[in-house]
């Protein structure tokens, strides 16, 4: 089932945005960025975990160095314009409750996996592949994400269309039906996430915890959401007659 066939499970899709964050740290204005390198490594070190980070408008060395040096505890955006070929990683500069990173030319799986004990993961313009999502999938099955409740991955590149969605599932158990309407609302952090969708294929990891991933084309815009089951968070509707009676179309 290519993704362009997964429209039937995705008409009422109204999509997800992250709210106006308050009390943003914006490194970008930080005069320390202008200090010599020696000196500003030193004044990042010193400085007090940040809950609420959002990195816009610098270098890449800038962007590195930020990374490196300076913790966040909560919350964790990145919204930087980086040449195809940069690539950058350690093993705490995700360890947050959330993550938002656009223009994410430069994510990769590993940076993904390092993101294992994040709740919400929002990544834009990720050059994602069929092997990438069951990777990710088989990951969150056996357990590497504890804490995930929502996911995803975004794209405009057009062999997204050419995508099998068995294949992102291959080897993984799960069910499909068609007939199935679903209103998701996730309300979090600086994260605002409200979609109806019919359809779509549901997991389970190892302890038994359930989980459906949404295939969507929208435009020239392709998503691969996944969102657990939550108490309060996600409402199943057995029919379209109470789909409609619960005003959601």
């Amino acid at each position: 089932m290519k993704w362009e066939e997964s429209q039937s499970f995705t008409q009422w899709f109204y999509g997800s945005s992250m709210s106006k964050f308050e009390d943003i740290v914006v490194p970008s204005v930080f005069k320390i960025l202008q200090l010599p390198q020696i000196a500003m490594q030193r004044c990042l070190k010193m400085m007090e975990p940040i809950e609420l980070l959002m990195l816009g408008y610098m270098s890449e060395d800038g962007l590195k160095t930020v990374l490196d040096k300076l913790k966040t505890t909560e919350t964790l955006s990145i919204d930087i314009a980086v040449v195809d070929s940069f690539r950058h990683r350690n093993d705490t500069m995700f360890n947050v409750d959330l993550v938002s990173v656009d223009k994410a030319n430069w994510i990769t799986i590993d940076n993904i996996l390092d993101m294992k004990n994040c709740q919400t993961i929002e990544i834009t313009d990720l050059a994602y592949t069929e092997e990438t999502l069951n990777l990710f999938i088989l990951k969150w099955i056996n357990g590497h994400f504890p804490h995930l409740e929502y996911s995803r991955f975004e794209t405009k590149d057009q062999s997204a269309a050419d995508f099998n969605v068995e294949n992102a599932l291959k080897g993984i158990e799960y069910e499909f039906d068609k007939e199935v309407f679903r209103s998701f609302k996730f309300f979090k952090q600086n994260v605002a996430v409200e979609f109806y969708a019919e359809g779509g294929f549901d997991i389970r990891d190892k302890h038994g915890k359930k989980a459906t991933c949404l295939p969507i084309t929208d435009g020239d815009t392709y998503y691969f959401i996944l969102f657990v089951w939550t108490e309060g968070m996600f409402v199943q509707i057995e029919d379209l007659e109470q789909f409609e009676e619960n005003g959601i179309v």
